[in-house]
């Protein structure tokens, strides 16, 4: 019988043949230990990291995560661990609810954080204590890796974190200092270990220009570029408030006047496509609360964009859309779902509050009519289906909670690791 590896070979223990002795049951073979292991939950299997430098070896080894993807990804379909993610790395202890690891792992929808204790040793120095903040999450790719970095006028010192993990790579620091700038991350990926990355800083402090000027981390070079992308009419950069999107190998950028700017630093780095927003947005609302009050995201293999309409001159929201874009090539949007303020279902002590300035935060990752909305101290799901609107669990006890400020973290497969040498503890 052979390992559950696509490639059909068995999993090898790099050590002595002690791999697969168990107390009171003998010797067992590692191929039999492997495909014990890769039937428990990813949670599980990290704990069995302990149980010996032997099974730590296996289960480090690519060739594990290979058989373990290769079974989930051919077997019954399990819907992964995730988590809203506040953008905010604490330097002191935050309260109980909101521990990143408890959260991810949780049946109910809080909002996890990471604290310098989440860290590696050489991250934890990093940071400069600003307001109880150690760093913050710059960036984030599809692979469940963040890119970490601290805040102000220079957002050029960065490092790659795998909260899961911790594994840590510090990223040389960047040429220039941006007064205000986008970061985008993008990694490229093989048998769960990440090959290559690229860090892309977009200048947007700018306003008024026809000439978007960029900066490139590059891993293959370990440096920094320049590059300048000349566009024939005049850009008004009014950058969106939220990090890039990652969808079809590309960065996403979103302007509120521009539209998104999708950028591929792979294959073709020195040219830009400009993708317009969709028809029918609530331009005055986005501009006067800059771009707090919508969504663009991934979801369900497709890119969408979710708004909240809100009067101009108070905290009451006026109308949720939802918009997909169903022609990717082609830049064509469909509107899926607009209902106005009078049109959804909710609990009666709801609509009696003073405040109803919603923030949508995340999709729900496996379901296609489920988003998240931030009001006060507490999370909100809406179903577009069923069009209810439901306050969940208790109120979040952070102070100055920044909705705006939260992200999707959605466990892979398998933990990746970076194949670049990593500063690890």
């Amino acid at each position: 019988m052979e390992s559950g590896g696509e490639s059909g070979k068995r999993v090898v223990p790099k050590s002595d043949s002690q791999l697969g002795f168990i107390q009171g049951f003998g010797y067992i073979p590692h191929w039999v230990l492997v495909e014990l292991l890769i039937r428990l939950p990813i949670k599980r299997i990290f704990r069995f990291k302990c149980v010996s430098k032997q099974w730590l070896s296996l289960i480090s080894d690519p060739s594990f995560g290979r058989a373990f993807v290769s079974r989930i990804e051919f077997g019954p379909i399990q819907r992964r661990p995730w988590t809203p993610l506040y953008k905010c790395i604490y330097a002191e202890e935050i309260p109980r609810e909101h521990d990143f690891l408890g959260n991810l792992f949780s049946s109910n929808v809080g909002l996890g954080c990471l604290t310098k204790f989440d860290l590696p040793a050489p991250a934890q120095a990093h940071g400069l204590e600003v307001y109880k903040v150690l760093d913050y999450i710059i960036a984030k790719d599809d692979n469940g890796l963040l890119l970490c970095g601290s805040h102000g006028r220079d957002l050029g010192n960065y490092y790659i974190l795998n909260p899961v993990t911790k594994q840590y790579v510090e990223i040389p620091r960047s040429k220039h200092s941006f007064v205000y700038c986008l970061v985008g991350f993008i990694t490229q990926m093989k048998d769960c270990i990440v090959t290559s990355y690229k860090i892309v800083r977009l200048e947007a402090s700018t306003g008024k220009t026809s000439v978007l000027k960029l900066e490139i981390f590059s891993s293959e070079t370990g440096e920094w570029r320049d590059v300048d992308i000349h566009f024939e009419k005049v850009l008004q950069l009014v950058p969106f408030r939220k990090m890039p999107v990652v969808f079809k190998e590309s960065l996403h950028f979103v302007d509120s006047e521009v539209g998104i700017l999708a950028y591929d630093p792979y294959k073709d780095p020195n040219s830009c496509r400009v993708i317009k927003l969709p028809e029918g947005i609530d331009r005055k609302c986005n501009t006067s609360q800059s771009g707090k009050t919508r969504l663009f995201d991934v979801h369900q293999g497709y890119l969408r964009y979710f708004e909240v309409s809100h009067a101009l001159y108070d905290n009451q929201f006026t109308s949720l859309s939802m918009w997909t874009l169903s022609d990717y090539e082609a830049g064509l949007w469909f509107l899926e779902h607009r209902i106005s303020h009078n049109e959804f279902f909710c609990d009666i002590s709801f609509l009696s509050s003073s405040n109803l300035f919603l923030v949508p935060v995340a999709f729900h990752p496996f379901d296609f009519d489920t988003v998240y909305l931030g009001r006060g101290k507490t999370i909100l799901s809406y179903n577009m289906q069923t069009r209810e609107l439901i306050v969940l669990g208790n109120p979040v006890p952070l102070e100055n909670i920044s909705w705006y400020l939260v992200y999707l973290f959605v466990l892979p497969l398998w933990p990746v690791s970076i194949q670049a040498a990593p500063s690890e503890v």
